[in-house]
Order: structure tokens, then C-alpha cells, then sequence
């Protein structure tokens, strides 16, 4: 199982930089009554989540002790929320939690075969100007080595990009063009299709609640309605990693690459997940609501 990481607070002493950026980051959503304390329930639930093995994400973050079943099941919403409080109390990144700065630990594995593929590629051309230099020494005008060359890298190239899918588990996250250079899409990276379906069946109910609060204030439709729960979700999902992970994502996200990772139609069993095994139920989201939303 791969490890998400939470790297070391680097600007110590310095708690007015991180409270706005905590306070800016969650402005964003006031709109959805999420205030901290509630944030920070939806996000030891997520992690618990993303860690199950009913998810089977391959995912988990490395300073969570997997306890789902503490959290699952028909209990008062007060009771959940003591549980997480005293979760919470005993984690060892508690002072921070939820508004770390992360990294895969996938990177090194990255990094590794990158360096993989430079050194596959510099023999395979070393090899081949080595065979041109002594064919044109011999002046042999029988032989032509164009084709075998060209054999021999495709069949390097296409055992790389064996390795490549091997390795990452994730089609289409580390390509490898015909000239060897190795690119990285990370909108192609499993991890964020099951962050973005997990997070979306956790949070589905909440930002709901917050859109008929809004109906309430002024007259929306409920395709409307619907559209404006979706697109809050996906750009949470998004600011939110663009908070937590910064430029080691290699682009800033947006709701647009959060969109194809959730199917509008029809639920698929991640984002079902939440409500299936119990970890959320109408009254808990109601009571986070009203009780810890925005403002509370």
C-alpha cells in the first residue's frame, strides 16, 4: 500500500502565516456552512476511507491508524463526534491535522524510474552509434543497419513502458515518448480518482444541505440546485489538493479535472462507499451542519 506523506511544518513559530492560510482556504467554502471543526471530521473520515478495505484503494496516509469500524454503524451524531474528537486528540500531527503539506510516497518511485530510463536509453544509444561507427570504419555497403536499430528500440522502448505500467498501476500517469523522454500526467494518477469519488460521497449530503438553505434565500431550480452542489464539491476536491500538495502536483487543479472523475449519472460504489457502510447518515451531516457549520 502506498503512503501518502506528511511532510515537517516548516515555518515554525510562525502560526499566523498557517491560520490564514487555513482561514483563506476555508473561505472559500463558507458558502456551504464547512467550518473547520466540521472540515476536520469530514477529513478523519476520509482517511479512514481512502485506507479501507472496502475501497481497496491502494492508498493511506502515514500517520493514521486504521480504526474505521470505531466510526461506523448506527450511533448518535454526538457520539461520532466524540469518537473522532478523541481520535483526533491522540494523533501524532494533531496540532496540524487536516492542513499538512504532503507528498507521494510514489515520488521516489518516480524518480527511480526515471533514472531507469535515462540510463536504458543512453546504452541503447551508445549501442547504436557504436554499430554506425563500425559499419562506416569497415566500409561494408552490404549491410544496413537501419531497420535492426529501429527494431531494437522499438523493443526497448516497449519493455519500458511494461515496466512503466507494472510499476505505477495507473494507465497513462508516466508516458514515454518514441524519442525516450518520460512525461507525467498527473490527471491521470489513480490516487486523485479515488480522493475525488470518496470525497464526493462524504460530502454530497453537506454541500446539499447548504444548497436548499440557499433555494430557501433565492428561487433556484433544481437542476440548478443540482449542478451548483456538483460544482462546489469538484472545486473543493481541487483547492483542496492544490492546498495540500502545491507544486508537487506539477499543475494547479481546477473542477474541470475533477468533473471526469465522478460519473454525473450514476454513483459508482466509491462514492456510495460513505453511506453503505454507515460512517455518515443524514443526522450526523445535520448535526455537523447546524451544529459546527460556518460561523459556529
Amino acid at each position: 500500500m502506498s503512503l501518502i506523506l506528511e511532510l515537517p511544518n516548516t515555518s515554525q513559530g510562525n502560526e499566523d502565516t498557517n491560520d490564514r492560510a487555513r482561514s483563506k482556504f476555508l473561505s472559500r467554502f463558507s458558502g456551504f456552512n464547512l467550518s473547520k471543526d466540521a472540515f476536520l471530521y469530514y477529513e478523519v473520515l476520509f482517511r479512514q476511507l481512502m485506507a479501507s478495505e472496502q475501497a481497496r484503494t491502494g492508498f493511506r496516509y502515514e500517520n493514521e491508524i486504521l480504526c474505521i469500524e470505531d466510526f461506523c454503524g448506527k450511533m448518535s451524531p454526538s457520539n461520532r463526534v466524540d469518537k473522532i474528537k478523541a481520535y483526533l486528540a491522540k494523533h501524532p500531527n494533531r496540532s496540524d491535522f487536516g492542513f499538512s503539506q504532503l507528498t507521494f510516497e510514489k515520488k521516489s518511485t518516480v524518480r527511480k524510474i526515471e533514472i531507469d530510463v535515462k540510463r536504458a536509453m543512453k546504452d541503447l544509444e551508445f549501442f547504436e552509434a557504436t554499430a554506425r561507427k563500425s559499419m562506416e570504419e569497415s566500409e561494408s555497403k552490404l549491410i544496413d543497419l537501419t531497420d535492426p536499430l529501429k527494431d531494437l528500440r522499438d523493443k526497448v522502448l516497449k519493455n519500458l513502458k511494461k515496466d512503466l505500467a507494472k510499476e505505477t498501476k495507473s494507465s497513462g500517469f508516466l508516458t514515454l515518448s518514441k524519442d525516450g523522454v518520460l512525461s507525467i500526467n498527473i490527471t491521470r494518477f489513480e490516487f486523485l480518482r479515488h480522493y475525488a469519488q470518496l470525497y464526493s460521497g462524504l460530502l454530497e449530503a453537506h454541500f446539499a444541505l447548504a444548497s436548499e438553505d440557499f433555494e430557501e434565500k433565492e428561487s433556484e431550480e433544481s437542476e440548478q440546485k443540482n449542478h451548483r452542489v456538483a460544482y462546489g464539491i469538484q472545486t473543493f476536491i481541487a483547492e483542496k489538493l492544490n492546498f495540500e500538495f502545491g507544486n508537487r502536483l506539477g499543475m494547479k487543479l481546477g473542477a474541470h479535472h475533477i468533473r471526469p472523475k465522478l460519473d454525473m449519472r450514476l454513483k459508482n460504489s466509491l462514492e456510495l462507499l460513505p453511506s453503505k457502510i454507515k460512517i455518515i447518515d443524514a443526522d450526523f451531516v445535520n448535526h455537523l451542519f447546524l451544529r459546527h457549520g460556518a460561523g459556529k
